[in-house]
């Protein structure tokens, strides 16, 4: 099972009380991990096998790999794997009061492009990531390698974004003098899926070369909503990938430079 997601967002201007709804693509909510979750399940049934094991790619701070044992009951192992470090470690604090056995989660430090730290995993039959691939520069090596860590006849659901404004942004910080001299080369943040406009015709080709067989590969646009322009700013201004190495004077402008891509955005739509 595929599917890639192409996310909306619903934008508030610096007026609190004027609203501006236009379709905007920034990395999609988490809370679309239940349905996605249920139909990967209907799929693969990794739900209904009792004392079943689970793989996570892209964990991240751990709010996937929790959300899948709430839902299946009969999971007794969940791995969530994640590069991050920091992710992980939050991960391992993170479990929820009412999880009931936190002993179920292991957290691991692993490339899922590279197979780093994830062979000893090799046989496993199911693997879920959600909101991972959309970050990943070589797509196609991690699709390969998580083929080569299922068992024969396991399967795989992937749920991420293919076109998102938010790396509108990142390019439009890229590629400003201003900003751009602080960054790294643009192809090292903006995923070739966004530059090349891939869809799941690409990715349906390209799964089944690597030996898939597809159950369900499809693209769906779906709204991400902010309350207003100041929580827009917020999440920009957090999840920038390479804020670290901007100087205070131009990091405290980026919120600002965001609301205007997003505005921009709305008008050409």
């Amino acid at each position: 099972m595929a599917e890639q997601r192409a996310s909306e967002n619903t934008v508030l201007t610096e007026d609190p009380n004027e609203v501006t709804t236009c379709p905007l693509r920034p990395v999609a909510a988490v809370n679309d991990a239940e349905p996605f979750l249920r139909e990967a399940d209907a799929a693969m049934n990794f739900g209904g096998i009792r004392s079943s094991t689970v793989m996570d790619v892209g964990c991240g701070t751990g709010n996937s790999s929790y959300a899948l044992a709430a839902i299946f009951p009969n999971i007794n192992h969940v791995i969530g794997v994640d590069i991050e470090e920091w992710c992980l470690a939050i991960a391992r604090q993170n479990c929820p009061p009412k999880s009931g056995n936190c002993d179920i989660f292991q957290f691991i430090k692993g490339n899922i492009e590279t197979g780093e730290g994830l062979f000893q995993f090799r046989g496993i039959r199911h693997i879920i990531s959600i909101h991972c691939f959309s970050c990943l520069k070589r797509q196609k090596k991690a699709f390969e390698m998580v083929h080569t860590l299922l068992c024969p006849g396991g399967g795989a659901a992937f749920l991420f974004a293919v076109q998102m404004d938010y790396y509108n942004l990142l390019g439009d910080l890229l590629d400003h003098p201003k900003w751009g001299q602080y960054m790294k080369d643009k192809e090292d943040i903006i995923p070739e899926s966004h530059e090349k406009q891939y869809d799941e015709n690409y990715y349906r080709k390209l799964l089944t070369e690597i030996g898939f067989e597809i159950h369900t590969c499809k693209t769906e646009e779906t709204f991400s909503s902010y309350p207003n322009a100041g929580n827009l700013q917020k999440w920009v201004l957090a999840s920038l990938p390479f804020r670290q190495s901007l100087p205070s004077s131009l990091l405290s402008r980026v919120p600002r430079r965001a609301t205007n891509v997003a505005q921009e955005a709305c008008s050409r739509k």
